[in-house]
């Protein structure tokens, strides 16, 4: 096996980091649009208001069946606001 893209998203607001997201990329040579969403239910720490967006974009590489090394190939960061739903 060679290398694997990955791609992980999370929102940071507060001290606190949630996870929202994450696959597989395949690499074509075209740009493609990526959404990611999640529920504050059961996280007390993320709530109504501004909020910073990471997303990441990891090269993966194997030896064999198991992971030998994880290089973060892009990264970007937006600050994002989050909206609560009754």
């Amino acid at each position: 096996m060679g290398a694997r893209l990955q791609i992980s998203a999370g929102v940071v607001q507060d001290g606190t980091r949630l996870g929202v997201g994450g696959g597989e990329a395949h690499c074509d040579g075209a740009e493609h649009e990526w959404q990611a969403s999640g529920s504050l239910r059961l996280t007390q720490g993320i709530h109504p208001g501004p909020a910073l967006a990471e997303a990441q974009l990891n090269e993966v590489h194997f030896s064999g069946l198991m992971p030998r090394s994880i290089e973060t190939v892009a990264e970007d960061r937006q600050e994002i606001r989050v909206i609560g739903h009754q």
